[in-house]
């Protein structure tokens, strides 16, 4: 059992000479297990958490053991950010230029077709007028692969 201070000692021995009960001087006095992070340490982190490009608390709580030798545990490094307003880190995501490019290719039997690039959504006109033209040029490319005149190809 860990001692405790000796204001604090004389508060509870007041308030008990006075006829308190106990979970009326537990409330007041406020006795409660120290925290192993000092304000210093806390502050240390969440600056390492939020400038030093440390990217969770596993890697904030490594780096108080390395640099400060404090043994804590994650779970009250996550506290400690919580309580600093940096609750759930969110993960970063890449840009790319920005924008999004949609891009579209017909698969069948014989081959892949043609890639076309989509603005905007894919509905249903835009997928049959790609179809027809996707089907226009695997007509012509057969036709040349198989040597047939154009009054022998039916569209």
């Amino acid at each position: 059992m860990k001692s405790i201070l000796d204001n604090k000692r004389n508060d509870v021995l007041s308030l008990l000479n006075s006829g308190h009960t106990v979970a009326k001087i537990v409330r007041r006095v406020r006795v409660s297990q120290a925290t192993k992070l000092a304000i210093e340490n806390k502050r240390y982190c969440v600056q390492k958490i939020a400038k030093g490009g440390l990217g969770n608390a596993i890697q904030a709580k490594e780096e108080l053991s390395h640099s400060l030798k404090i043994n804590v545990s994650a779970d009250t490094v996550r506290r400690t950010l919580k309580n600093y307003g940096l609750g759930a880190l969110p993960k970063k995501t890449r840009k790319h230029g920005g924008g999004r490019i949609m891009i579209w290719c017909e698969i069948s039997y014989s081959r892949i077709g043609w890639l076309c690039k989509i603005e905007g959504n894919l509905n249903s006109k835009l997928y049959k007028s790609i179809a027809d033209d996707d089907l226009e040029k695997c007509i012509d490319e057969m036709s040349q692969k198989l040597k047939l005149r154009s009054n022998q190809v039916i569209l």
